[in-house]
């Protein structure tokens, strides 16, 4: 009875936990919504795709590759390579959660985000207790955030023709924006010097590879860089 009290109490102070994150996956969620309308989707596919494929950049290049034309096929392929950068999230987080059971972690890694992924490594960096239940907490009551606000987000859709007049396509990297300055403001200044590196790393390595590759693969390319600059380094 207590351990089910203490996972009931951990997985709501995830879900508090998970309130600043709430806010930006509003802006982003109705952003999202608005302009999966715009590109010809329906409401009722708005959410499927939220439920599907979950992931404000993806679900925004779904959207931008059906304004183009683009086939079917393209489309999974694309939306497949920018997601892998979950499977480097999943397996760098992994090692926290070894105790649990393999179906509590088959739902972390499902519903894993950057954005949880950000709070999540914030809160073990910071030396806070973080176990499956606080991480189902963040990460269930993110979910349920983005779907209802992505819906939302497709129903004032109807009304609002051009997505762009009024800025909706930047909500997501003012999110990512945002999560990264505050991950700044946190960090020690030996910490922060290795994250300035490490970004300085990821955007000229994204800017290179763009030069010859698709956006998606220079996405890919400045993730794993990026990635493997940073385990090095933090050794």
């Amino acid at each position: 009875m207590e351990v089910v009290s203490t996972d009931r109490a951990d997985f709501w102070r995830g879900v508090k936990d998970c309130i600043p994150t709430w806010i930006g996956y509003i802006g982003v969620g109705l952003a999202v919504g608005v302009v999966s309308v715009a590109s010809g989707l329906a409401i009722w596919q708005v959410l499927l795709f939220s439920i599907i494929v979950y992931a404000g950049s993806a679900q925004l290049i779904i959207a931008a590759l059906l304004v183009a034309g683009s086939p079917v096929l393209a489309i999974i392929f694309t939306t497949f390579i920018v997601n892998l950068r979950n499977l480097l999230l999943g397996m760098t987080i992994a090692p926290h959660f070894a105790s649990s059971g393999r179906w509590s972690r088959v739902g972390l890694g499902t519903l894993l985000t950057d954005e949880s992924f950000g709070v999540a490594a914030q809160a073990i960096s910071e030396g806070k207790r973080v176990n499956a239940a606080w991480m189902h907490g963040l990460n269930v009551s993110a979910c349920f955030i983005w779907l209802v606000s992505t819906t939302l987000g497709a129903v004032i859709g109807e009304w609002v023709p051009d997505p762009t007049v009024y800025g909706l396509d930047f909500a997501l990297p003012a999110l990512f924006t945002g999560l990264l300055v505050f991950q700044l403001a946190q960090e020690a200044p030996a910490r922060r010097k290795l994250s300035f590196e490490l970004i300085v790393t990821v955007i000229v390595t994204m800017t290179l590879t763009s030069l010859v590759f698709p956006t998606y693969v220079a996405i890919l390319a400045g993730t794993l860089v990026g990635a493997t600059v940073g385990t090095v380094r933090s050794r």
